[in-house]
């Protein structure tokens, strides 16, 4: 699957399902679009573990880093720290996949000296 269309399909469906929840001021409401935005991850990001798996575990179109492993690794980071820190622990190389990201030089050092930003 082309790395791109993985990237903006996700981006849309993110969009749509965690955004709402972010912004969300009531505590009832917000804790059922927790409930939901789980539910989305299950559906949507087991598959992507399963395209990592298939692809010998490191990477989601190929067997070289992509704009899409990028993409999720952002969003896995992202989802880790406004929803749930253990969202994503029944996904092994989503989590694998993230830490390989994150460990690219360019990148560990961006998120080092990036500004804090409060996302929820």
């Amino acid at each position: 699957m082309n790395s791109f269309i993985i990237h903006l399909s996700l981006s849309f469906i993110i969009a749509a399902e965690w955004r709402p929840f972010v912004v969300e001021k009531d505590p009832e409401t917000k804790e059922k679009k927790k409930v939901t935005l789980k539910a989305f991850v299950a559906t949507n990001f087991q598959r992507i573990e399963e395209l990592i798996k298939n692809n010998g575990g490191n990477y989601i179109a190929g067997p070289e880093l992509s704009w899409a492993d990028l993409s999720v690794a952002h969003y896995v980071e992202t989802l880790e720290k406004t929803v749930d820190p253990d969202i994503f622990k029944s996904y092994p190389n989503l989590l694998k996949l993230k830490e390989t990201v994150f460990q690219l030089p360019q990148i560990k050092k961006w998120v080092a000296e990036r500004p804090e930003f409060n996302m929820a």
